[in-house]
């Protein structure tokens, strides 16, 4: 474990932007490759992933803005990690695959109670999905990897019941994808797949059906996605066979289409990414390639962050993270700012497990 800073003191020279990165407390586990989900009561809950020394966590813990504290949420029945967390309609959290002993497992959160209880199984053991709330409060979960093997299929959590059930496949296998929630209900699933480079599908939830729709483009894996206040979506970074991308590219649900936008300062995979209040978008951290700094040849770790700007379809730059690492979460919290949690740099021993950091929060410029 690692402290960047102190009390709230801010990390870097700051643009002119007037950005800052502050610190965000002490957590009780610093953890890598978690999930960390808005609560209804503007808490932050974070989950899974793993700790100091690469071991699996079952402890899970709550972040409170109005003290800038951390306390313990309890533990879950078995470490997840490459999972995936939804808040439901009733304020609930499920917690879905990844699991250490059963990648099948899923888990409800009560944010009420503080308390976990067992809900049903996914039908096979599934890690690097993507889990998506639908309109009428069930949850889609797509795609990732079965047996190490990425999967095309997809399954629905009905949380009336508590079990899950199997609904339409995708035309081909996806693991490190995106799944966004179009206005009118439907989700698009874009990139991911070694098959069908480049392609995307929509899920129609009241059929039940896949179709197919634009294709982006070219090949796009680890990307980030994000909705943009117009309604269309915004896709970014991600890597293909020659490495980390810079290109972005938005799709206009209307038309069906793919058309790009700016490109980001430097190419980046991985990277963690939030909406801010004024309809930009914050990437920050993850993988970049060999021209884009950092301290070892091949994918080093990034401090840079950059925004979005949707009006003029452009990126600039802001507040640099103090250290160069992967962040497993950006949460917009309800005051504007963001949380970034399950920071880690990597290891100064050579294939060592990777070292959590302790949570930061983005200010953007007032």
């Amino acid at each position: 474990m690692r402290n960047l800073v102190s009390g709230t003191a801010t990390l870097s020279a700051l643009p002119a932007s007037g950005a800052k990165w502050t610190a965000a407390g002490n957590m009780v586990s610093t953890r890598s490759g978690n999930t960390a989900t808005l609560l209804d009561d503007g808490r932050v809950l974070v989950a899974g992933g793993t700790g100091a020394g690469n071991v699996f966590l079952q402890q899970e813990e709550i972040f409170d803005p109005k003290t800038g504290l951390w306390s313990s949420a309890g533990s879950m029945a078995q470490s997840h990690h490459g999972h995936t967390a939804t808040k439901l309609q009733s304020g609930k959290v499920l917690v879905a695959g990844g699991g250490d002993l059963d990648g099948a497992a899923a888990e409800l959160f009560d944010p009420v109670a503080g308390t976990w209880s067992a809900t049903g199984s996914l039908s096979a053991p599934r890690r690097g999905h993507t889990a998506t709330l639908l309109n009428d409060g069930r949850v889609l979960v797509v795609g990732g990897q079965i047996s190490g093997i990425p999967t095309a299929t997809a399954e629905i959590y009905d949380p009336a019941l508590g079990t899950w059930s199997a609904t339409g496949s995708m035309s081909t296998a996806r693991d490190s994808h995106s799944a966004s929630l179009l206005a009118d209900g439907s989700v698009l699933v874009a990139g991911g797949s070694i098959s069908k480079p480049g392609t995307s599908e929509i899920f129609d939830p009241k059929t039940g059906t896949w179709s197919q729709t634009g294709t982006m483009t070219g090949e796009r894996r680890g990307q980030n996605a994000a909705i943009l206040p117009n309604g269309r979506v915004l896709v970014f970074g991600g890597i293909n066979l020659l490495g980390p991308l810079s290109t972005a590219e938005i799709y206009n649900p209307d038309t069906r289409t793919w058309a790009t936008t700016g490109s980001m300062q430097a190419p980046r995979a991985d990277g963690a990414s939030s909406n801010l209040p004024n309809g930009q978008v914050l990437v920050a951290g993850g993988f970049g390639s060999a021209a884009s700094g950092g301290l070892t040849a091949g994918n080093p770790r990034l401090s840079t962050a950059e925004i979005y700007d949707v009006t003029t379809g452009s990126w600039t730059t802001t507040a640099p993270l103090p250290v160069a690492s992967l962040i497993g979460r950006l949460t917009l919290l309800p005051d504007g700012t963001a949380l970034a949690s399950g920071l880690s740099e990597a290891s100064s021993i050579a294939g060592g497990p990777d070292v959590p950091l302790e949570p930061l929060l983005y200010v953007p410029a007032q």
